[in-house]
């Protein structure tokens, strides 16, 4: 694993450490506890409805 250099938070200029996952490293980062203030979470996938040749969810009947 990689050591990453500890990070300073944009927002509350908390430091905290790098991700070592992350390929890059930019200037700007927000501390965990802000980018889940500030960020949404991904939304959930959803399954694309089955269409008929028509272009009608088969779902609805």
């Amino acid at each position: 694993m990689t050591e990453t250099e500890p990070r300073h938070c944009g927002r509350c200029q908390r430091e905290f450490d790098g991700d070592p996952s992350l390929y890059f490293q930019t200037d700007w980062a927000l501390c965990p506890t802000c980018r889940e203030i500030l960020l949404p979470r991904p939304a959930a996938r959803q399954p694309l409805p089955a269409l008929d040749d028509a272009g009608r969810d088969l779902r609805r009947g």
